[in-house]
C-alpha cells in the first residue's frame, strides 16, 4: 500500500511540474493579488526579519521592500489579513492597498 501511494504521489508531482500549474500566473490570474503594507522598520536587520516572517507563508510569489517609504509589497495567492496578523506580532503594520496584479503592458512594434 505504501509503495502504491509513493508512486502515485511521484506521478502526480511529475504531472504538476509538466503542466506548470504552480508557477504560472496565466492559469488563475484572478487569484493573484498585490498587497502593499506599511511597516515600522528602521534598519536592515529588522527588514530581513520581516521578509523572513512573510516568506514562510504559503502562496507568496514575490516580496519587495522600499526602505525610504517603509512599504512592503507582496504578490501572490495571499490573504492580507493573515499577513498582517503575522507581522503585527513584531511590527506596527498598516494595510495601504490590496488589489489585483497588473500585467505589464505589451509594447506594439
Amino acid at each position: 500500500f505504501i509503495f502504491l501511494f509513493c508512486t502515485f504521489t511521484r506521478k502526480k508531482s511529475q504531472l504538476f511540474r509538466s503542466l506548470n500549474i504552480f508557477s504560472s500566473k496565466n492559469i488563475f490570474p484572478s487569484l493573484f493579488k498585490k498587497v502593499i503594507l506599511k511597516l515600522d522598520v528602521y534598519d536592515e536587520k529588522s527588514k530581513q526579519k520581516a521578509m523572513k516572517m512573510v516568506s514562510s507563508l504559503f502562496g507568496i510569489d514575490s516580496i519587495s521592500m522600499d526602505m525610504k517609504e517603509k512599504k512592503l509589497t507582496l504578490t501572490g495567492d495571499i490573504d492580507a489579513v493573515t499577513i498582517v496578523s503575522k507581522l503585527r506580532k513584531a511590527y506596527n503594520t498598516e494595510i495601504i492597498s490590496v488589489g489585483p496584479v497588473k500585467e505589464p503592458e505589451k509594447k506594439k512594434r
